[in-house]
């Protein structure tokens, strides 16, 4: 998933919060692995989930 997708990124975290889970990020694939300019394809990991309480 790329930095630019603002929208998944926001809906991502806010299920960590709610879920008291963290969110780890790395890079998956180096931009420059790709042909012409390419951003950065970067992994979100979220997790453990904790259950909810309500």
């Amino acid at each position: 998933m790329s930095a630019d997708n603002e929208a998944i990124i926001m809906v991502l975290k806010k299920v960590a919060k709610r879920y008291a889970a963290e969110v780890d990020t790395r890079v998956l694939f180096p931009g420059d692995l790709f042909p012409g300019e390419h951003h950065d394809e970067v992994l979100y990991r979220t997790g453990p989930l904790a259950p909810r309480a309500d």
